[in-house]
């Protein structure tokens, strides 16, 4: 009887040690869906912004238009670069073109000249801005160092962006 209590005993802690375990696998597993979640939603916004910025060289017809597009093309295309690497390194499928993405690439293509840039400018804006929400998010909550970090260093570049879009448009809508 003492060694059957004994036994009872035993497994009653060994099961109140795993279940006092399984909280930590669980957050654990869910910090990494919200790192990966934020990989797939940048890569995303990545595959789009180098979409639309190859239409805005393309199309622009104005010469800073086109000086922002060709930068954004280099500045998205490097940190996609970046991205690609890390979602591999963590067996991820790397995106394409969201289907939002395809839409307002769509309607940009549809428009021409000073038209085209006014609406080109305003939509790198808008990108921007949820870009920069999107990245915020990820430094102050994300679990993974490695793309905290990164998240964080890319936040400055897209500052600056947004910066750049925001004079761009203001000088287009004069």
């Amino acid at each position: 009887m003492k060694n059957m209590f004994m036994a009872i005993l035993i497994c009653s802690i060994s099961i109140g040690n795993l279940s006092a375990q399984e909280p930590n696998r669980n957050s654990a597993k869910a910090a990494k869906m919200l790192d990966q979640t934020f990989a797939t939603a940048a890569a995303e916004a990545g595959v789009t912004e180098v979409e639309m910025e190859k239409l805005g060289k393309e199309k622009a017809t104005s010469p800073r238009v086109k000086e922002f597009s060709q930068m954004m093309v280099k500045d998205h295309t490097k940190a996609n670069e970046e991205l690609r690497s890390w979602t591999k390194e963590n067996n991820m499928t790397w995106p394409t073109l969201p289907a939002t993405g395809k839409n307002n690439h769509k309607v940009l293509k549809d428009k021409s000249g000073a038209e085209f840039d006014r609406a080109f400018m305003k939509q790198m804006i808008d990108d921007h801005q949820r870009a920069i929400t999107l990245f915020e998010d990820e430094v102050k909550n994300g679990q993974n160092e490695e793309m905290r970090t990164w998240a964080s260093k890319k936040l400055v570049t897209l500052k600056k962006h947004l910066a750049e879009a925001q004079q761009i448009y203001n000088e287009l809508n004069k």
